[in-house]
């Protein structure tokens, strides 16, 4: 079957990141945390967002955990003298978190008080950490989330954590008219980044354990609309780390011309191979099991292919 409501752009994120219509609370990198969380000690840190919400990372009993570029956000009236009292802080905690007769107050004193204790462990385990050698350009916004990915990723043992998905995002690729000026630094940024991840994985001595890939909500044609490239169908993606198979491209490469076999309209090219293909072939080598595959990818009973074979 199509994804619904191809070329938007809010549809089709939504169809990768949880192979659902726009609306789905559920992401495959959350299921994903779902089959897996057991192998944490503190599940929190299962899912995490250095990007704000994703549906990628919601499953059915893992949160995703959202922190920033600079690690995690606490509430900073909960620590030091604030109005110049002592006593104030633990009194504000006690308001936030204490247990209160009405549902919705009980829930919200319950998320808040896991927010601050994950805050507080969070905090501690990458303040005793070492600094990465790796340098991250400053000026980079993908580059600095993924400089608190390897930090994170560097305090695992601290927090217990031997599974773990991350979200991370660069925007901007939406350019229309602007994409030969554009497209070029925006390559410029995401190859930057993704480099500097990969060598603070090899400080790190992890780089056979993490995987990064990416996402998209589709490609552009290979026409004008009369404004520039317009929203498009298939396009090409990567997959970086120590597990890969590299060196090679997986699927077939289609012709990248008007008319043809490829073509379904305006330039657009027809994919060959579909996201939960991509999905699963990841999820074997994250630990998910083959019996658990329809439970993480509930759309791979339409493929016989499962593996498309990058990951070692």
């Amino acid at each position: 079957p199509l994804p619904p409501k191809l070329f938007s752009h809010n549809d089709q994120q939504s169809v990768w990141q949880s192979s659902q219509p726009e609306g789905s609370t559920v992401g495959w990198g959350g299921r994903f945390g779902d089959l897996l969380a057991s192998a944490n000690t503190m599940p929190t840190f299962t899912a995490v967002s250095i990007s704000g919400a994703a549906v990628f990372l919601s499953g059915q009993q893992i949160l995703q955990y959202q922190v920033g570029s600079n690690g995690p956000v606490s509430i900073r009236a909960l620590s030091g003298n604030p109005f110049g009292s002592s006593a104030a802080a633990a009194t504000l905690r006690q308001l936030l978190t204490a247990s209160y007769p009405n549902v919705f107050e009980k829930e919200l004193a319950r998320v808040t008080t896991r927010s601050i204790d994950a805050s507080a462990s969070l905090g501690a385990a990458l303040a005793a950490a070492p600094p990465l050698a790796t340098t991250f350009d400053p000026a980079n916004s993908l580059a600095q989330q993924l400089r608190m990915v390897a930090q994170i990723i560097s305090v695992r043992q601290t927090l217990g954590a031997k599974r773990q998905v991350f979200f991370v995002s660069i925007g901007g690729f939406d350019t229309h008219d602007g994409q030969l000026n554009t497209q070029p630094g925006l390559h410029g940024a995401l190859a930057g980044a993704v480099d500097s991840f990969y060598r603070a994985t090899l400080e790190l001595g992890v780089a056979n354990n993490v995987t990064t890939f990416t996402a998209s909500d589709f490609g552009r044609t290979l026409t004008s609309n009369g404004d520039g490239s317009d929203h498009g169908w298939g396009a090409h993606h990567f997959v970086v780390g120590g597990a890969v198979r590299g060196g090679s491209i997986y699927g077939q490469f289609p012709v990248v011309a008007l008319n043809t076999d490829d073509d379904v309209g305006s330039g657009r090219l027809l994919p060959g191979m579909a996201v939960v293909q991509y999905a699963a072939t990841l999820a074997r080598w994250f630990g998910v099991a083959d019996g658990s595959m329809a439970d993480a990818l509930p759309l791979i009973a339409n493929f016989s292919s499962r593996d498309v074979g990058f990951m070692a």
